[in-house]
């Protein structure tokens, strides 16, 4: 609906990390984290309303999962091509339009993410085999996926790395190439719709 209002653009996925890509664009969700300053309740409950997409929700409780921990008000995250960021990917990458997106059955648009990402938006690597946020595994042993189509899907992830992914996801592990990964290229496709390597 909201491509629909606005000439088939797609929303804003980030959450003002990258004004420069954005001139213009009310983000999906206003910025509802600080890494100095907690945010209150009533702070990030605004941020979810002043956003872009609210007018077609109207309804705060749509933007968390339902297994939500205590004081979190948004679980999903837009995908970075989808008018976030580009990551590692080259500019076209991160589409602005809804007529960019080729094969919207397979292309994912929001995840569940698992807690470690505040910014508003997913990113998975472009050009390797690899993690850029911790994979979406809120859910068991698997994630979320919401698609360009209108339909949702629940992966449940192959890899033992992958489920353990968050125990090591900073320091060394940060970014670490996996390359016979059975779940990376997967997530990459739903994310970029290719592999870029």
């Amino acid at each position: 609906m909201y491509a629909d209002d606005n000439d088939g653009r797609i929303v804003r996925g980030d959450v003002r990390e990258h004004d420069g890509d954005h001139p213009n664009e009310i983000p999906w969700v206003e910025k509802d984290w600080d890494n100095n300053n907690p945010l209150t309740d009533a702070q990030m409950i605004q941020a979810v309303k002043d956003g872009a997409l609210f007018p077609y929700t109207k309804n705060v409780r749509l933007y968390k999962c339902p297994n939500a921990l205590f004081g979190e008000w948004r679980t999903y995250s837009a995908v970075d091509a989808m008018n976030a960021d580009n990551v590692d990917a080259p500019p076209e990458k991160m589409l602005k339009h809804r007529t960019e997106i080729l094969k919207p059955a397979y292309r994912c648009v929001f995840v569940d993410d698992s807690g470690a990402t505040p910014m508003g938006a997913w990113s998975i690597h472009y050009q390797r085999p690899s993690w850029w946020d911790e994979p979406p595994n809120r859910h068991g042993d698997g994630g979320t996926w919401g698609f360009v189509d209108g339909h949702s899907e629940y992966w449940k992830w192959q890899d033992l790395l992958t489920h353990t992914y968050t125990s090591f996801d900073e320091g060394p592990w940060k970014h670490v190439d996996f390359p016979n990964s059975l779940d990376i290229p997967r997530a990459q496709r739903a994310a970029w719709g290719e592999l870029g390597y």
